[in-house]
This record gives C-alpha cells, structure tokens and sequence, in this order.
C-alpha cells in the first residue's frame, strides 16, 4: 500500500512539473522507453510497463490545450484500438491482448501526435536520435562485456519471468540491453536510424548516432533488425533530398567499415546457428497456415487456452509475425486495414513525400511479417506514427528536405 501511495504521489509530482516544460515530458518519456526494463511495471488491475505509466502522466500533464486536425493516422490508430475493445466486449477477444493496445500502443500514439506539436519536430528527431543512441551504447557495451545490469534488477511478475533472462544462439549471447529481447532491441534502433539522418543536429553528431544505432541493431543479431537497418541506410543514401553529398559519401564509408567489421562474427553466428535459425524461420512460414481461420472480427478459429497463462491457436503459442497476431487476435478487417496502411506509406516514402517519421516506420514495416510487437518495439512503433501524424499535420510530409524542418515549426515551440 505504501508502494502504491509513493508511486501515485511521484506521479503527481512529476506531471505537475512536465505540464508547462513538453520537452521536458518528451525527455522523461524517451528515457522511461530506452533505460527502463519492460518489467518494471504494474500488475493490478491489468499490467502497465514503464513507458506506459509515463505516457499516461505525460497525456494528463500536457493534454490541456493542444489542439490537432484529424488525419489518417489518427484514424487507424482510433480504429485499431475501438476494433480490439469491441471484441472484448464482445467476449470474442483476449483482455491481455486489448489492454496491450489501448494502453501501449494507443498511449503511445497520443504521446508522440501530442509531444511532437509541443516540442517542435525540430527538438522531436533529434532527441530521439541522442536518446536511442546512448542506449545502443549500452547494447554494446553488453556485446563486448557480455554483462547486462537489466537481469539483475527482478520483478516478481510474469514478464520477468518472460524476458528478464539473456538470449544465446549460435554460442553468441544476443544483447538486449533494456527491451527485453533481442529483436525488440534491434528492429528498434535500426529504424531510429532514418530519424537520426535527417534531424538537425550538426553532421558528425549525427554520423556518430547512426553508427551508434547502426551497431545496436547489429549486436542483436536479429535478422530482421539486420534487415530493416540495411533498408534504412540504403533509403537515407538513396532517396534523400536536402542532404549534401559529403554526409551521403561519409554514411557510406561507415556502412562499408560497419561491414567489414561485423560480417565474420555475423557471419560466425548464422553459421554456428544454422539449424535453430532453420527452425525458426520454418516456424515462422508455417504461421501462414493460421490465416485461413481467422474471423472478420474476434479470435481466430482453434483458440485454446489448455493451462492458466498459455494460450494457442491451433498449437502455435508464439504468433511471431505483427500481422497475423493481429488478425488472429482482433479479426482479418484489422489485419487487413494494418497492410493497406503500410502500404500506402510506402508509396509516400518511394514517391519522397514522407517526413522523416515516416520512413522510420516504413523501414522496419517488413520486419513485421516476422516480428510481434513485443516489450517496447510495439510502443515505439505506434509512438513514431503519432510523429508521423503531427509531421504530416504541419506539412513535414511534402518531402524530406531538410530547411522544412526549421521553416516549419509548431508556435508552442516559442510558447510552451
């Protein structure tokens, strides 16, 4: 109870002194995501992690007064989540899954569309490039020393229980720093790497982030994080306005060293881990077969929950693919408006009418065939899209030039 009573005064507290200082509040939230273990949260009545205690303090703080016009975004994210509390209360849907939604990534989104309008994109990119790169220092450093301070700081709850331990494949520990798995970790700070290039901090500060992020991604040795990163260097290299060719030569050298530096112990590794990453790839192509039972709404045909806590659709208890969790979970409609969104956002990127945020998201959009949206990869996501709908709000969208950063700005950056 003492606990309880701390934690609802330091809330108080710490919404009093964010409500008037946005870039306070966006600070506050990106270090809950980068620095804070997912298991660090509450339990009671339905499990909260870090960042969303600290989205839901910053939503109450600043909330007041900002105004924004609705746009597409907005509308999927309201969509997704009044989809996923209509199946619970329909009694056709998981209440985990439905809290996990609402109250990750629905309050995510809100952070990022909110936080975005107060503090300026400006401010935005470039505290989200500084904050993610000093936590792929800390991946690292796990990397090399093989020492990660995060299982040491236990809960006694399921998700330590889930993700509180290190992973190993290949005779390589995978590091994880504060996400709680690997995938989570890479996918995470390799479509940082976007936002980090066309920010507005000096050249070499921003060389030096995306090397930062680009080894992060890299020491997780998730294919998928591997996958997105060389999608998001090649896209910043080649589809990029407003960014000289010295920047663009330079991204290059440090990919080409990065590739030098890495490719034996990547290599070592999917060569050590041949079979398990068989496995796990078969498995992952097999999830395909669960398509053909999902509803129009609701669970998915040959749901079972056969023990307290462990659930299955038709055997299958990991549903490693964002897509197709989401149409087993809340309905093929959801699953379906999630790809046709996807898809439209790349042809704003192709097309070079994406903002920054954007291509963030669009990078890592592949991965999501074979990736969940697990511990704060899934908060992240919907955050950088709340961006994205202020970017687009403002007119960022139009292109990636980099001086429509600066013209551009929201008038609370003058004004809190």
């Amino acid at each position: 109870m003492l606990e309880t009573l701390i934690g609802l005064l330091a809330g108080v507290l710490a919404a009093l002194f964010v409500s008037s200082r946005p870039k306070v509040a966006l600070s506050l939230w990106l270090a809950v995501f980068a620095f804070i273990p997912f298991w660090q949260g509450i339990t009671s009545p339905a499990y909260l992690p870090p960042s969303s205690l600290a989205g839901l303090i910053v939503i109450a703080a600043c909330f007041r007064g900002s105004k924004w016009k609705p746009n597409g975004y907005d509308y999927l994210a309201i969509f997704i989540a009044v989809l996923a509390a209509m199946t619970a209360l329909g009694g056709v849907g998981r209440p985990g899954d439905v809290t996990n939604v609402v109250t990750q990534w629905f309050v995510s989104f809100v952070v990022g569309r909110l936080l975005a309008k107060r503090c300026g994109l400006k401010f935005t990119y470039s505290a989200i490039a500084i904050v993610l790169s000093v936590g792929a220092v800390g991946a690292a450093i796990e990397y090399f020393t093989g020492f990660n301070p995060y299982y040491l700081w236990d809960a006694d709850n399921s998700q330590y229980a889930a993700w509180g331990h290190s992973q190993e494949r290949g005779g390589v520990v995978r590091s994880e720093w504060a996400f709680g798995h690997s995938i989570a970790l890479g996918c995470t700070m390799a479509m940082t790497v976007p936002i980090a290039w066309y920010s507005e901090i000096s050249v070499r500060l921003k060389l030096l982030c995306i090397t930062l992020l680009s080894v992060g991604a890299i020491v997780s040795f998730s294919r998928s994080a591997m996958v997105t990163l060389v999608i998001a260097v090649a896209i910043c290299i080649i589809l990029g306005k407003g960014v000289g060719s010295g920047p663009r030569v330079a991204l290059s050298l440090v990919a080409i060293v990065g590739a030098w530096f890495f490719a034996p112990r990547v290599s070592e590794f999917f060569r050590q881990g041949a079979e398990s990453n068989a496995v796990s790839a078969g498995y992952r192509q097999e999830l395909n077969s669960l398509i053909e039972y999902m509803n129009p709404i609701g669970l998915a045909d040959g749901y079972r929950e056969p023990a307290p806590g462990v659930y299955s659709f038709h055997g299958y208890e990991s549903i490693d693919s964002t897509y197709i969790f989401v149409g087993v979970s809340f309905g093929w409609i959801a699953s379906l408006v999630l790809l046709a969104g996807s898809a439209l956002l790349w042809i704003r990127v192709l097309s070079r009418r994406g903002s920054p945020a954007d291509v963030a998201v669009a990078v890592v959009l592949p991965a999501l065939f074979t990736v969940a949206l697990i511990t704060q990869f899934g908060s992240y996501i919907w955050f950088v899209i709340g961006v994205a709908g202020s970017a687009y709000e403002v007119g960022l969208s139009r292109s990636f030039r980099r001086t429509a950063v600066t013209r551009l700005s929201y008038p609370v950056d003058k004004k809190p």
